[in-house]
């Protein structure tokens, strides 16, 4: 059975992540001075030299062949312990139903196998109607098979879906906060606490919780994720800043791909309703287009 994803690792010499820093000493990653080794952090994406963390070479070895989840000591601190048990839970049900399937196929088709050489020792020299009985058989025995794991695709898909909603549900994704290519993510925070003052919202931005997305590319604008205490402060900061309209900065929910390619069609759709009916006011609400009453 596949293991997880493991921790993304590297080892110089090579080009592996150009212009990253490291987020603890602030030092480039250089990938020409051989012997360097770095480990990507597996939620904030950011990049950690091994001497700047507590690892060392052996631990990366064993991270590599048994696809450990790393992660650096602020997400570490911030994640949810009931998350990690959830997801250590799903992940031992998803090894757990992949046994269970392999284990029961195994059985059918040594049963199967079993019926098949049986039939044919008792009726060899039976007629070819016969033969395409049997041929039959052990085309439904397969089709059984394929259909139970299937299923059992679905269900573990349905379980990942879960826990990805849960993990997301009290984050925000913010666009628009001004960064250059020295900013710093504390530079970056304090720019999110003044969005969120303008807003005359009672909570703030720290490393605890606000991160910057992805990796610092020259002339784009990395979007930060905000988690919030509670949904409802989720909802109260998305409806107080549209409705503040500053320029160039936005927030959408934290959404998984799925989520996002749904969303995606869902304004396309609402941007070609706007075009033919110029006359007419709609919005998104509760996943569906309505029309505002005038």
């Amino acid at each position: 059975m596949p293991q997880r994803q493991s921790a993304i690792l590297n080892s110089t010499p090579g080009p592996t992540v150009p212009q990253a820093m490291c987020e603890k000493c602030t030092k480039k990653i250089d990938d020409e001075d051989e012997g360097t080794l770095s480990i990507e952090c597996e939620t904030c994406l950011n990049w950690f030299h091994l001497d700047c963390t507590d690892l060392i070479k052996q631990d990366l070895n064993t991270i590599t062949k048994k696809g450990i989840h790393w992660f650096c000591d602020q997400c570490e601190a911030v994640a949810s312990p009931n998350f990690i048990t959830r997801l250590n839970a799903v992940e031992s049900r998803i090894e757990k139903s992949y046994d269970q399937v392999m284990g029961s196929f195994n059985n059918r088709m040594t049963a199967v196998e079993s019926q098949l050489a049986s039939l044919f020792e008792n009726h060899v020299s039976k007629s070819e109607k016969t033969f395409a009985s049997v041929v039959a058989k052990l085309e439904d025995s397969t089709t059984t098979i394929n259909r139970q794991l299937k299923s059992q695709e679905v269900q573990i898909k349905s379980i990942k879906t879960e826990i990805s909603s849960e993990s997301r549900a009290k984050n925000i994704i913010v666009f628009g906060i001004f960064e250059k290519h020295d900013t710093t993510l504390d530079e970056s925070i304090g720019k999110l606490s003044e969005v969120l003052d303008s807003c005359s919202l009672s909570f703030h931005a720290s490393r605890d919780n606000a991160t910057r997305l992805g990796q610092k590319k020259v002339d784009k604008i990395r979007p930060m994720r905000l988690t919030l205490a509670s949904e409802v402060q989720k909802w109260e900061f998305l409806k107080r800043i549209n409705a503040q309209k500053i320029e160039g900065v936005f927030a959408r929910l934290d959404l998984n791909k799925e989520e996002q390619e749904k969303d995606f069609q869902l304004r396309s759709e609402l941007r070609e309703l706007r075009q033919k009916n110029p006359e007419n006011k709609y919005k998104i609400t509760s996943g569906k287009i309505i029309k505002i009453r005038q």
